[in-house]
């Protein structure tokens, strides 16, 4: 699932014509890595929102603890995250779909083999009272 969120992270940064620049303080920079931040954290953790970006937990903290703020007062703000959060949307999306349908996959094969020791179960005791 990480690598998934870098490639969006840097889906991101190729529609915004940036460069990753995890050590720069300039705000252009700063507000593209809250806004992925702030989109990825509804899908991992604030540690690995961090990782994608290079960045603390702590940090990501700051980011989501701003965000209503920065969506209503910091000039640009809302624009790059309407599109950092639609195109990690798209992917996390697909990511999130996929193992959803594995987890169901794997409940089914444990209900079936639920449902053969069930069978057999019912069989026996039939084949026990059929015996009285």
């Amino acid at each position: 699932m990480i690598e998934r969120a870098r490639e969006a992270a840097n889906d991101v940064y190729a529609a915004l014509n940036m460069a990753p620049q995890p050590r720069s303080r300039k705000a252009e920079n700063v507000k593209v890595r809250a806004a992925i931040v702030c989109s990825l954290m509804r899908y991992m953790s604030d540690e690995k929102a961090g990782e994608v970006v290079e960045k603390d937990r702590t940090t990501c903290l700051h980011h989501r603890a701003k965000h209503l703020n920065n969506l209503k007062g910091w000039a640009g703000y809302a624009e790059i995250y309407k599109l950092a959060n639609g195109i990690i949307s798209l992917s996390m999306g697909d990511t999130i779909k996929q193992g959803r349908i594995e987890s169901i996959k794997t409940r089914i094969k444990y209900f079936e083999g639920e449902l053969v020791d069930l069978r057999e179960s019912l069989e026996l005791l039939e084949m026990s009272s059929d015996i009285r």
